[in-house]
């Protein structure tokens, strides 16, 4: 994969290896991977709504600075027994 490609967005790499953009579908494709949002990704993908999901994720990445405000620094959070 050349450079150019691989550092002009973020990755999701599956456990076989397979890499998937993060602008093309990767947002629909973490989601499914996850235990908590794996029905919320089923439905995303029988609503064919992985662009609006593309979408959003660069929404969010046009306005990192504000949305960097609200999360705060420090440890990340603890898993409660």
């Amino acid at each position: 994969m050349p450079v150019e490609v691989r550092n002009g967005r973020w990755w999701l790499v599956l456990r076989d290896g397979t890499a998937i953009a993060g602008d093309a579908g990767g947002g629909v494709a973490l989601l499914a991977e996850l235990a908590l949002t794996r029905r919320l990704a089923q439905g995303l993908r029988v609503a064919r709504a992985s662009r609006l999901v593309d979408a959003l994720d660069v929404l969010v990445a046009r306005h990192r600075g504000r949305v960097g405000r609200v999360v705060p620094d420090g440890p990340c959070p603890r898993r409660y027994p």
